[in-house]
């Protein structure tokens, strides 16, 4: 076997079979790199603790509400310069997708009950005509 070289984060190590003079002996070879492994175990500590480095990253937009997106969306694809000093825009309130509920049994019921009141509000106005011409 031939002897191996390993480089990890502290820099190079060699290892593998050794001569026979040398069996039963431990020998360790390393070698660092230039950099110096103080200045940069101090900056990865000192990295640590920077807010940015645990998930915590700075905003650079305003948090904005769905409804607040579609506000400024409309207003950016719809605003138009009227004169010199007006603009026209859509309506910002106004929601393409809005679903309203199925609403012509109701209104039928309602219609109903209005000519119900209006036939019974008929008698009693009759009733009373009746009644005046009896008493006059």
């Amino acid at each position: 076997m031939e002897p191996m070289a390993f480089k990890c984060r502290l820099g190079w190590s060699a290892g593998g079979p050794t001569s026979s003079q040398w069996r039963g002996q431990e020998i360790n070879f390393h070698i660092c790199e230039s950099v110096n492994m103080g200045e940069v175990l101090h900056q990865m500590v000192k990295d640590s603790f920077t807010t940015e480095d645990f998930g915590v990253k700075p905003l650079f937009q305003k948090l904005r509400s769905e409804e607040d997106e579609r506000a400024m969306d409309v207003m950016k694809s719809t605003t138009l310069r009227v004169s010199e000093e007006s603009f026209e825009t859509e309506l910002l309130r106004k929601d393409p997708t809005v679903k309203l509920p199925e609403s012509y049994s109701n209104a039928f019921n309602r219609l109903k009950c209005q000519e119900r009141v209006k036939s019974s509000m008929q008698l009693i106005v009759e009733n009373l005509k009746n009644t005046w011409r009896r008493t006059s």
